[in-house]
């Protein structure tokens, strides 16, 4: 497709100004994407392109045996998480070689709880319960990629087709009998999501794009939590059992913290990503820079680590588990991806154990920050990453998220070593 072809579009509108991947309608458009297809499929048959490619593939999976590393362990050291490819999540009990790809996971003494991976078909996750021998005790279909132990009670969202999961179910965790239904709900065009925070509290929220409403999960109930308010970022309860949370009535508007000690937390000024109430730590973002503050009462956030563009992941299972060390996957575009813990306030570099069977080496990267503004006025931020000291023959621009939302860049080899490798330049709008 050709930028005149883009422009003679015009401009496009949308029912909710949020939902940035709605699918795009309309005989014009159906006819340019036909068109982009046999484009595609002419050029691609062509043999240079077929070898081009291939090489391309192997280049692609040189650079990835640098994004499989031992993550943390879970359950007081009973399971290990590992990441393979830079995003694929596994796991195995300490000390045995067989691992289990998962979307997500929770444990209990010597049995594990994990759902299947499956991104293409969400419907057709399945919810499995092991011993610590490796012997299935139950399985569920039809679930979402959330679950989460209290207990003896299995928490869990059954999925009805792709785009419906308004139903949180519970079952007993060890035998996966006496299904009890926890809450549902009526609108289908809302989605549910599942929150595991600080000393073991569960929360539910209710999601659309345009407000969210939070409950906090208690046996086979579901409780409303700041019910008045449209936006909620739910840290867990305090020891006096209650609730901490973060919450706003417009998406533009700065976070209120709820709770003791949170009420009295300074604020950092950035947008909010994540925060935990154990380790008082919090991550934000600022057009591509991600920062780790520690938070006390009455006084400003103080800076633990901050990188100037990259992701900085942070794992879900301490606060859970009532863990003050939390861990974070670093991956950014000045070196090859590591993991950090951060025990009061002192941050530490674990070493990777998994060994490299090919080694490659890889140029350094010339990073730099710009600024463009939009038709509607925006000032959006973009960063441009190449090879030190190369003269670009090409770029190519990557839009992943809108205003708002954020563009991923993690470690830029990880996806676009072949096109670095030749001299092009990436350019991530944000």
């Amino acid at each position: 497709m050709t930028a005149q072809e883009v422009r003679d579009l015009g401009y496009l509108a949308w029912r909710d100004p949020w939902a940035w991947m709605e699918t795009m309608k309309g005989k014009r458009w159906e006819k340019l994407i036909e068109s982009e297809k046999r484009h595609f499929h002419e050029l691609s048959s062509q043999p240079r392109v077929e070898r081009e490619a291939r090489q391309m593939q192997k280049e692609i999976e040189s650079a990835i045996q640098y994004v499989n590393m031992e993550g943390p362990t879970i359950g007081n050291g009973g399971i290990t998480i590992s990441i393979l490819k830079g995003r694929d999540m596994y796991w195995n009990w300490t000390g045995s070689k067989e691992k289990k790809q998962f979307a997500d996971i929770d444990t209990q003494g010597n049995m594990v709880w994990y759902i299947t991976d499956d991104d293409d078909r969400p419907n057709e996750n399945v919810l499995i319960c092991e011993d610590l021998h490796g012997r299935v005790i139950w399985k569920k279909k039809s679930v979402s990629d959330q679950v989460a132990v209290i207990d003896n009670l299995c928490y869990y969202i059954k999925v009805l087709n792709y785009y419906t999961s308004t139903q949180l179910s519970c079952c007993d965790a060890n035998s996966g009998n006496e299904e009890r239904l926890v809450y549902r709900e009526k609108n289908e065009e809302r989605y549910l999501n599942l929150y595991r925070a600080a000393n073991r509290t569960l929360y539910m929220a209710s999601v659309d794009p345009g407000q969210n409403q939070l409950f906090c999960i208690s046996g086979t109930k579901a409780e409303p939590v700041f019910p008045h308010s449209t936006f909620q970022f739910p840290l867990g309860k305090n020891i006096d059992g209650n609730h901490c949370v973060l919450t706003k009535q417009r998406i533009q508007d700065p976070w209120i913290p709820h709770g003791v000690p949170i009420k009295d937390w300074i604020l950092p000024s950035e947008q909010i990503q994540w925060a935990s109430l154990l380790s008082s730590l919090i991550l934000t973002i600022k057009e591509g820079r991600q920062t780790i503050w520690f938070c006390s009462p009455h006084r400003r956030p103080r800076s633990i680590m901050s990188i100037p563009v990259g992701t900085l992941i942070p794992m879900v299972w301490p606060q859970w588990e009532n863990s003050v060390m939390q861990t974070f996957l670093v991956k950014d575009p000045f070196e090859i991806p590591y993991l950090i813990t951060i025990v009061d306030n002192q941050v530490r570099r674990l070493t990777n154990g998994i060994q490299i069977p090919h080694p490659v080496s890889f140029k350094p990267l010339e990073i730099h920050r710009f600024h463009a503004r939009s038709k509607d006025g925006t000032v959006v931020p973009y960063v441009t990453i190449k090879e030190r000291g190369c003269k670009p023959k090409g770029q190519f621009v990557y839009v992943y998220g809108s205003y708002g939302s954020t563009t991923p860049i993690d470690w830029p080899y990880q996806n676009w070593y072949p096109l670095l490798k030749r001299k092009w330049m990436i350019v991530f709008a944000l």
